[in-house]
């Protein structure tokens, strides 16, 4: 097997893609001028012995021995293209060199030195080929002088030698700069063809790939557009019904009331007359629901947090009813600390999380694990995903299971009005769903489902952040914990309201703030004046980021304090900066107490 795969590489040409244009073909060629060179050198090689040892010829026996030695070294060493060639290109010049030496010029040393002329021109280009030609002119112009001398022996054998020389020589080189420069100019067009040639294929593929994925894009555009006329068709529908039924539910709710009042306590009509009520209550829940659905339900105006909220829920009834009816299921709460309030209503984001977690519970119905979280999150730039989620300040509540999972086909329906897999009048009335995304379109914000059959869901919502505050509880004695004394502080951002919010909070603190829009536009300040700290956002586009900007600042302000700021998880771009002297780290979406200690902590170094 090894003698074989020896032998392909020797004989075969070496595997070179076609798309490497020009320098495929480079590649071929060479490798058969040395297989032929070795080939049929060496069968010209015998009889050349021959016949120099017989007119005792012996500088001929050298050069031919050497220039055979020095091919097969070449087909059977495994070498580089350009050495390879510089190896071809040096026996051409020097069998002509040793030819012109030997035998004059009337032999075959012109030809040889015409070849190295060439395939230069061929292998390598219009710019060896002219230092060819250099070499060419120079070594005849240096035989020259040797010639005139007469020191050649091949001279005696010949009338007029130098004559003759001269004229060889003078067509030899004009022949030689003729048809290598030519060879020359051809290779250099036909490298433009290849090069012009694979720029407009790179371009066409480059652009079907743009058509299929624009096509694909409309082709989702127009189904969330159908979704979304689908959706606020049926709305429209359900709130008109839920705006009748409030009328002739209100009869059902209020009468019983007024009944029950004139009804002595031992009156057998009383248990009729709660059931009556009660029905009429569980229809008025449901039309609540259906104006949530068609996303008349909810003002937007208070403020409030999402971890009261999760604990409002843990601990109702509502929750407590679940437990019993799911014992084998555990609700685990992971709230995350200090988070960001949202503008909303309470009563509806109740609701949101109590079906979020009893569909998660009907999910598993051999019990296992739910996971509600909360965490501050800051999008840079927009995500895809069942939302395209815009860039801002987001509070997320997650909302995961490991139950059965939601098959690829449901995913696009689950928020439809009616739409479930669970036994209607049982389960759910199949409005869960879709008074969850009515309640999120109403606050603005964005739903994300990440699903796998028979491993899980993981529900992910998006409210947008406010920094209004529920009441004061921040105490002055606190705030002195982390406030400035007047220290400046310049505040690179690409965005403008990240950049008025921490300039807000260090204003508020205490500090002298600067602001600048690009890592360019901070270089540029810092060049003509200086400052205490720096806060530099990672990501910045377009532009130099964080980190660039901190190093170009550093050139001239080499012990300089910076902190860095993103709202993505720690990089190696961040690590880099700290690296070079930064600081802190911190995430946005920013709060007074995460930018006042970190501002405070590497102002105190």
């Amino acid at each position: 097997m090894k003698i074989k795969n020896k032998l392909t590489s020797i004989f075969l040409p070496p595997t070179v893609s076609k798309k490497q244009g020009l320098d495929f073909f480079r590649q071929r060629l060479l490798h058969y001028l040395v297989l032929s060179l070795a080939t049929l050198g060496f069968l010209a090689y015998l009889p050349s012995i021959y016949f120099s040892v017989k007119l005792k010829l012996y500088g001929i026996i050298f050069i031919d021995t050497l220039t055979m030695i020095f091919v097969f070294f070449l087909l059977f060493k495994r070498l580089s293209f350009q050495k390879k060639t510089l190896g071809l290109l040096t026996i051409f010049y020097f069998l002509g060199l040793g030819l012109l030496i030997a035998i004059g010029p009337a032999g075959a040393g012109p030809l040889w030195l015409l070849m190295f002329s060439i395939m230069t021109s061929v292998l390598l280009g219009i710019g060896p080929a002219l230092i060819s030609l250099g070499i060419n002119a120079a070594t005849w112009i240096i035989l020259s002088l040797f010639v005139y001398l007469e020191k050649f022996p091949w001279m005696e054998s010949l009338p007029d030698a130098a004559t003759l020389w001269i004229v060889i020589g003078v067509n030899f080189i004009c022949i030689n700069a003729i048809v290598a420069l030519s060879v020359a100019v051809l290779i250099n067009k036909i490298n433009k063809m290849f090069q012009k040639e694979k720029t407009v294929g790179l371009e066409l593929k480059q652009e079907i790939q743009t058509r299929i994925q624009t096509e694909n894009e409309n082709e989702n555009l127009a189904t969330k557009l159908h979704n979304s006329q689908k959706m606020e068709a049926i709305g429209t529908l359900a709130g008109g019904v839920a705006h009748d039924l409030n009328n002739v539910l209100s009869a059902q709710v209020g009468y019983p009331d007024l009944i029950l009042m004139e009804l002595p306590e031992d009156s057998p009509l009383r248990g009729p007359v709660l059931k009556i009520q009660e029905s009429g209550q569980k229809a008025a829940a449901i039309v609540e629901d259906l104006l949530t659905m068609a996303r008349r339900g909810v003002v937007v105006t208070d403020v409030m947090n999402l971890n009261r909220i999760l604990d409002n829920y843990l601990n109702s009834p509502e929750c407590e009813k679940l437990k019993k009816f799911h014992p084998d299921v555990i609700i685990k709460n992971k709230p995350c600390t200090n988070l960001l309030n949202i503008m909303g209503s309470s009563v509806h984001i109740f609701k949101t999380v109590m079906n979020l977690v009893n569909n998660a519970a009907e999910a598993m119905p051999h019990g296992g694990d739910i996971i509600i979280s909360t965490q501050n999150q800051y999008i840079d730039k927009p995500v895809k995903g069942y939302d395209s989620i815009k860039e801002g300040d987001y509070v997320t509540l997650v909302v995961s299971d490991s139950g059965t999972g939601i098959d690829p086909e449901d995913v696009e329906r689950i928020f439809e009005p009616f739409y479930t897999k669970k036994k209607m009048g049982r389960s759910g009335t199949g409005l869960g769903m879709a008074v969850v995304w009515g309640t999120i379109k109403d606050h603005k914000g964005y739903i994300d489902i990440q699903s796998t059959p028979r491993k899980g869901t993981i529900f992910t919502l998006y409210f947008p952040a406010t920094r209004k505050k529920i009441c004061k509880q921040k105490t002055a004695r606190a705030m002195e914990e982390y406030a400035g004394k007047k220290e400046s502080i310049l505040i690179v951002d690409d965005v403008k309201e990240q950049r008025s919010i921490a300039s807000d909070m260090l204003k508020k603190l205490g500090y002298l703030v600067t602001l600048a829009a690009s890592g360019e536009q901070a270089v540029d300040y810092m060049k003509r004046n200086s400052t205490d700290l720096l806060i530099l956002d990672m990501i910045m586009d377009p532009g130099i980021d964080g980190c660039e900007t901190y190093k170009q600042i550093l050139e001239f302000y080499p012990e300089q304090r910076a902190i860095i700021t993103s709202g993505f998880s720690e990089s190696d771009r961040v690590k880099e900066a700290q690296k070079l002297g930064a600081g802190e780290y911190i995430k946005k979406p920013y709060t007074f107490e995460k930018i006042g200690f970190a501002v405070k902590k590497e102002l105190e170094k």
